[in-house]
């Protein structure tokens, strides 16, 4: 029988190529300093028409189970924090999101029904570009959410862009890369089929 390479070990070995050509065009180094860093200042907090109160650390969960559709406000001062490109990591646990530096909007995400799909926002990430001059500024989250759950608060973080994302790979490494390994897979099949079928029709000899 008339031997012929395997096109799945080739296309394998070509991605495996490609990676590391692409890869190799970036200094690492560069990722060394960056940072990513838990927010844990003197937060306070208050709910519509509701008086402020400290709230004593982040994570939280403030809800009592009857704050659908109400504004969760957080309130703080930012830090004398320094890094290149500052960035504010926010996580949301299907809560829609503004975010204002000194009373003047710089982020909002759910509120329009065209941000989203389905009639709620999911859970994610967010971030947030903050002015150079940011330090001592007043820093005011809000949060909305159409469930009954509305308080809750996960951990917020500074620090510089591609410090956060080290972050989320690596607090969440088998959460994005399980999806990511079935999705190139997919697409390694898909392209793969057209040629499988195309050499099974005219070398019917070939095992594959």
């Amino acid at each position: 029988m008339k031997k012929h390479p395997s096109i799945i070990t080739a296309a394998v070995l070509l991605l495996a190529i490609i990676c590391v050509a692409i890869t190799s065009k970036y200094n690492s180094s560069r990722f060394v300093n960056e940072v990513s860093i838990p927010f844990q200042a003197n937060w306070v907090y208050n709910w519509d028409g509701e008086k402020q109160q400290p709230l004593a650390c982040i994570p939280a969960n403030l809800s009592d189970g009857k704050k659908k559709g109400q504004n969760l406000y957080l309130s703080t001062s930012l830090p004398d924090f320094k890094t290149e490109g500052p960035i504010l990591l926010l996580r949301t646990s299907f809560q829609k999101i503004k975010v204002f530096i000194d009373d003047e909007p710089c982020y909002e995400y759910g509120f329009s029904k065209r941000e989203h799909m389905g009639k709620t926002v999911g859970s994610g990430y967010h971030f947030v570009k903050l002015p150079f001059d940011f330090a001592g500024k007043k820093l005011t989250v809000v949060f909305n959410s159409d469930y009954n759950d509305n308080g809750i608060i996960n951990e917020i973080r500074i620090g510089s862009l591609s410090g956060h994302i080290i972050y989320i790979l690596k607090s969440g490494f088998l959460t994005f890369a399980i999806p990511i390994f079935l999705f190139i897979i997919s697409i390694i099949m898909f392209f793969l089929f057209v040629p499988i079928a195309y050499f099974k029709q005219i070398k019917p000899d070939v095992i594959y």
